[in-house]
Parts: structure tokens; sequence; C-alpha cells
């Protein structure tokens, strides 16, 4: 059995881990599973009622393959039959899914999670800051509060990019290698991550039921293909019987989008609202093989079985495109975003399932919209910082729909993201600079992963595009300052990095058009009115100058081939 660290938050959320502390108590999974023939074949007759279709699919097409996520939180038989029953499951299956999870909890020695309380993959296993009543939904106030309590908690941590401004390559190093050594799963925030289910049988009394489809557990069923039921079940009871093995973890995974389908009974879900929940299902399935399984905060090899990233020319565009397929974290919160919950000019809502549980006030379903992008996003970013597989688009790689979803009410959680992927980016593997995507058509987003690797190239600096105006909208006196002094630093610090770079012999720069062209608006940015203050722009022009001159003397090293980045693109 592989070992692992307890850290971020498995502490917390995951008592059946036995790591102790936190907000969990219990002993935790125990050694090895339990061999017991009378406990085995239970949970044999109890996986066959699990994988029976039902009216709205089965069980296991919207669960882990065998229920092992019920049987890890705290669900009791009541609410396992009455969620049952509103599924119409019949009284026979039910039973038997009732026995099901009764015996893996025997079985694998497990100590329930709070279902209220557990929020996978929240860094740090809890939320700063005042989470909203029981029954309520989170508000606008509520949110820039979380905010401030986390500035508190990185001013408490003395974070350097929060001092006065950076003035030298040292000081930018410093902060840089502090940035870095930042890990995501325990950096605790105010941005509080999607329960596993929500349910509003619990809403508390006197309040109207609490409907929302922030959670993990998708409104619409999979299942196999027709004529594909042995051969869809004999992949996953493989991996079920040696979950450690990650070829056969990802043999199921895969398998998932060439075997399966959406269930025919849809309740009058739209493309979007099928493609939403499909994505959850197969988020279901990397959570339930990573948390409740293998007992790990370490994310499955995307590159298993593809030929891995090459230190000079990055990952070929097939294996590209199935680490991007088998980040689905992502694009839950991504294909909200484009189909948000809320109607809007611009967009078209997505439509769910009729029996879904989605609020009917439009204000809710934006704010809903937000919540659910904000907690994707991040757990995505938490295992892939640079954003190298977060998707094929370039504003999905240069952050600008994540960082969007901050800039109004999380604005320091917003300077962070900024500050933090700057680094990732220009620290990612250099194979990455000339990268190619897994895009289909031969135009310039065929490259849009190209320039990782670099403070000399513009690819760290596109995460400051979303700054216009930024500061106009952090009204909060508590706040705006610490916002000014982290993006701007964080642009000083890329800049005195690139200086860097570009004294040492033999200089070479990614994109020279490119680069120049940044500099040229960054330079203009220090002194638009919404961010000229002296300060902070202390000693940028002349700074600039200097790299301009250095760029154009440096050798240009972007693969001739490379449409991307090119000048047309950079803001």
């Amino acid at each position: 059995m592989r070992t692992f660290a307890c850290a971020g938050w498995l502490l917390v959320s995951s008592s059946l881990l036995a790591c102790g502390g936190g907000g969990s108590s219990g002993s935790g999974a125990g050694g090895d599973p339990t061999t017991d023939p009378a406990l085995d074949a239970v949970i044999e007759a109890g996986v066959k009622a699990f994988r029976k279709p039902g009216v709205r699919g089965a069980c296991a097409g919207c669960h882990s393959p065998d229920g092992i996520d019920i049987a890890a939180i705290d669900y009791d038989e009541a609410t396992i039959r009455r969620r049952a029953e509103a599924d119409q499951v019949g009284a026979e299956e039910t039973d038997a899914i009732v026995a099901l999870i009764d015996a893996l909890r025997k079985k694998h020695a497990i100590v329930p999670v709070s279902a209220t309380a557990y929020r996978p993959y929240q860094p740090g296993g809890e939320v700063l800051g005042e989470l909203p009543p029981e029954g309520e939904m989170d508000s606008y106030e509520r949110r820039e509060a979380r905010d401030r309590v986390f500035l508190a908690s990185l001013e408490e941590q003395k974070l350097k990019i929060l001092d006065g401004p950076i003035d030298s390559i040292d000081k930018a190093a410093a902060v840089a290698d502090e940035l870095d050594a930042i890990d995501l799963r325990k950096l605790r925030v105010g941005i509080p991550f999607d329960r596993w289910s929500e349910d509003p049988f619990n809403t508390p009394a006197g309040l109207p039921p609490f409907e929302s489809v922030a959670e993990w557990i998708p409104w619409h069923a999979q299942r196999p293909l027709l004529g594909m039921d042995e051969a869809w079940y004999a992949i996953v009871d493989e991996y079920l019987a040696d979950p450690a093995d990650e070829a056969k973890f990802w043999r199921f995974y895969d398998a998932i989008d060439e075997m399966t389908e959406p269930d025919a009974w849809n309740g009058g879900a739209d493309e979007p609202g099928v493609a939403w929940n499909r994505e959850k299902w197969k988020s279901v399935q990397i959570a339930q093989h990573m948390l409740f399984r293998r007992k790990t905060d370490e994310y499955p090899n995307v590159w298993h079985g593809s030929e891995p990233p090459s230190a000079t020319t990055g990952p070929t565009e097939s294996a590209r495109n199935r680490a991007i397929d088998r980040n689905p974290i992502w694009h839950v919160g991504d294909i909200i975003r484009v189909n948000p919950l809320h109607c809007t000019g611009a967009s078209t809502c997505i439509e769910l399932p009729d029996f879904a549980d989605v609020p009917e006030d439009e204000d809710i379903r934006e704010l809903q919209t937000d919540v659910i992008q904000q907690s994707w996003f991040w757990t995505a970013w938490e295992y892939d910082a640079p954003l190298l597989i977060a998707g094929n688009g370039i504003p999905s790689i240069d952050g600008d729909y994540f960082l969007s979803t901050l800039m109004n009410r999380y604005a320091i959680h917003h300077g962070f993201l900024m500050a933090k992927g700057m680094v990732a980016k220009a620290r990612a593997p250099l194979g990455w600079l000339n990268a190619k995507a897994p895009d289909r058509d031969r135009n310039k987003e065929d490259f849009n992963a190209a320039g990782h690797g670099k403070w000399a190239s513009p690819r760290p600096f596109l995460l400051t595009r979303q700054l216009e105006g930024t500061r106009h909208v952090v009204a909060d006196p508590a706040r705006q300052p610490a916002h000014t002094r982290m993006v701007t630093n964080a642009i000083r610090m890329g800049l005195y990095l690139m200086k860097k770079e570009l004294d040492a012999p033999a200089p070479t720069v990614f994109d020279k058009e490119s680069t120049l062209k940044k500099l040229e608006i960054l330079k203009s940015w220090f002194h638009d009115g919404a961010w000229d203050d002296p300060l902070y722009n202390t000693g940028i022009d002349p700074l600039i100058d200097e790299l301009v001159g250095k760029v154009a003397a440096a050798k240009e090293i972007k693969d001739p081939s490379i449409q991307f980045p090119d000048a047309s693109d950079i803001q």
C-alpha cells in the first residue's frame, strides 16, 4: 500500500486517512481491507444493485463504481433510502445498496467524514473566514470579508510580496523563491469549495429548501454504450481489484469517453448540461480514486501511457491532448463559465435536468455560477500551477477566465494568483518554450502553450491582462493598498528576473516582438491613472528602457514555425 503524507485538506477533511488532528475526529482507516467472505458477498450483491439501471440511470452512473464515496461520507441509512426513493430505485435494490455501504465501511474500517463539513480538495482542510449559515447562500459581503481574512493570513506569514517595492534582482529572486515554495494544497483560502453533495432536506426548519448545484455529484447519469455493459464493467472491476495500479485506473478513466454515454432520460438537459454533468462524473472518478481509495494528495500522473514531455520540445500533440482530457476538474468550471446558470444577453444559460435543485432566483443562480467557477478552477490550479493542461484556448492557459472570477470580490486572492502564477509559468520545464498544442486547426493556437520556462518571454506577463480598471473595483480601503502592492510587486519581480536572465552571458529571449510589445504596455500601465503610485513606480521607466535594449540585443530562440505568442495577442 502506497504511503502518503498528512497534508492540506487531508488533515481535516478525511478522518478515514487516519492522519488525526484538524476538524475531524476518529481513528480512520486501519491497515489492509478486512478479509471476510460474508462481507464480500454482501458487497458483490450490493454492487450489482448499485449498477442496475433505474428510471434516472444507475447509481454508479453518478457516483464511484462501487459506492466507496457514499461509504466514506456519513450518509446514514435514512438518507440513503430517501435519496434512493427520490431516484425511483426499487425496494430490493435499495436494501442491497444500504447493506453495500455498511459492508464497505466495515471492510475498509472507514470512519466517515461529515457530509456538511467535507469539501474535497479544500486547501488546508478548512475555509478561512466565516461561512454562510446552513441553508443560506453565500453573499458578496461574506466573500469580501473572507478576502480580508486571507490578507491577514498572508500578512501573518510575512509574505515578502506584501513588503515595499521590489527594487533589485536579489529581492525579486527572494520573492519568487518564496512564492514557488508555497504548496497550494496547504495554503488556506477564503474560497469555499463545493461539498460532495447538497441536499435541500437538510435545510434548517423555518427556511425555504436550500437549492444548489454547487456540488460534486452530477444530476445526469452515464451508462455503458448499448451492448458494452459486460466489456465496460470488466474494465471497471479490473481497476477495483487493484486500484494501486495506475495503468488500470487510467484504462478505466479513459474508457469513459470510449464506452459510456449520457443516460437516455435526461430530464430536459441541453447539450452543455449533459457535457457539464459528464465532466463532473469524470471528476468524481478522479476524486474517489485519490481521496477515498488511494488516500493520497497526489494527482494521478496525466502523462501515464503517453510519451512524457520532452526537455526540448514539450509534449507531443497527442500526449497533451490526453493530459487535458484527464483534467476534468478544470472543465467543470469552464463549461459553467460559457453556459452559466443565469441567463444573460452575452451567453446562453445551461439547461439542467428538470429535477435538479436549481434555484429559481436569477441573482442566486449568478452567485452559484461564480461559486462553481472559483471552486473548481482553484482546485485544478492546485495541481497545475502553470496552467499547462487547463485547456486549448489561449485565455485558459493565460488564466484570463480564472483571474476574472476573482477580481471583484476576492481581490487579494486575485493578486496572489497572479504573482504565484507568473512564477509557475516562468519556472515551467524548458521544453514548454516551443511546445505545440493539440488543436486540430493549423493556426496560431497550435502553439498556445509555447513561451513557458523563461522570464525573458511574454508568457509570464500575460497574467497581467486582466488588471485594467481593477483598482477601481477594489473600493475596500482594507484591501486596495495590499492589492496594489501585490500586483505591482509581481510585475516588478518579473521585470528584475527578466533582467537577471538578460544580464547573463549569451542571453536569449523568446519572441522578441511580443516581449517588446509587452514591455511597452507595462510601462504605460504603471503610469495609468488607476495605478500611478509614486512609491511603486519608482525606477520603473529606466528599468524597462534598459530591458528594451537588452531584449533587442539578445538571441531569439522562438521556433520560427511558431505563430503564437505574437504581438496581436499581447495586451
